[in-house]
């Protein structure tokens, strides 16, 4: 098996709408690690029913997703205890897939800053709504 390269996945969840099937979605997803943007490690379907139970289903294992072209790599990643805190966030009655990816973009910097001697030996994740709020207070200074 291939060692994943330096950098940071990430465990993502993707609501899906009451009533449509997750195969949209599914498709969404691996179209983008088709465009080479990122890499689908691990995936499960999660249910939150509405009589509070919660169940995770492994993609090859889901009655209502067709996985073909889909080859997970890492699957088992996403364990029991983060089906059951993802579902927790659910609402009653609705389903979401859950990935853990990795964004492309770290293992492409990481082979080319690896040409040069150098190597990426941090990042720090700011969420958007912060960077915009410091941007509205730079600007009102200018």
């Amino acid at each position: 098996m291939e060692p994943l390269t330096p950098g940071a996945a990430e465990l993502v969840t993707i609501l899906l709408s009451p009533g449509r099937s997750a195969q949209g979605a599914l498709r969404a997803l691996t179209a983008r690690e088709g465009a080479g943007e990122v890499r689908v490690l691990d995936l499960v379907l999660v249910r939150a029913e509405e009589d509070g139970t919660v169940s995770g289903v492994e993609l090859m294992e889901a009655a209502d997703l067709d996985p073909a072209g889909v080859e997970l790599s890492h699957h088992g990643l996403i364990g029991d205890e983060d089906i059951a805190e993802l579902a927790a966030s659910l609402p009653p009655g609705s389903a979401a897939l859950a990935a853990v990816v990795v964004p492309r973009w770290r293992e492409l910097l990481h082979d080319a800053l690896d040409a040069y001697g150098a190597r990426l030996v941090g990042s720090v994740h700011v969420p958007l709504h912060v960077v915009n709020e410091t941007i509205d207070i730079l600007e009102r200074m200018e």
